[in-house]
């Protein structure tokens, strides 16, 4: 699943490998921009797309083998609420949508999967590991990369701590 799919580039690039990726986001035009890219990059067949708020809109009992979530990590006090603003506006910590995230994930990750989740050092690496860990999972920085002026963004992997030991 690709949540907050946005324009859907990480859910084409998953679907040029996957089965079938499900692609979810809040703003109706993300929704529809990421199906039109689809169906440009020729993976429409095997994507699903869903307005829905995380997981909200989806089946509690349904499991993924991999999560994807580039979230709005950026921190802002008084957080634009247009739909290009929810793109990126993380609120105050730049953690409003992680936290929420990392709540829920855990519930519906397979097993054997991993959560793959995008962030930056404006927003708290420490607390997104430990959060993740009080989730019962083990994370661990995959990549990060310094960008000009400000902030250095990294790239979380979390799995289930039977999957990490082996």
């Amino acid at each position: 699943v690709d949540m907050g799919t946005g324009c859907g580039i990480l859910g084409i690039i998953a679907a040029k490998k996957a089965a079938q990726v499900l692609a979810v986001d809040v703003n109706p035009y993300a929704v529809q921009c990421a199906r039109k890219n689809a169906v440009l990059n020729g993976v429409a067949d095997k994507m699903t797309f869903i307005r829905g708020d995380l997981f909200s809109a989806l089946n509690a009992r349904r499991k993924f083998s991999l999560i994807l979530f580039n979230a709005p990590y950026l921190p802002v006090e008084n957080g634009d609420r247009s739909w290009l603003g929810l793109a990126w506006s993380g609120g105050a910590s730049g953690r409003k949508l992680s936290d929420r995230f990392i709540a829920e994930a855990p519930a519906h990750l397979d097993p054997t999967g991993e959560v793959l989740l995008m962030t930056s050092s404006l927003s708290g690496i420490e607390e997104t590991m430990h959060s993740f860990s009080r989730k019962g999972l083990n994370a661990r920085v995959v990549a990060s990369r310094h960008l000009p002026f400000f902030e250095t963004i990294m790239l979380i992997s979390a799995r289930s701590r039977e999957r990490s030991d082996q």
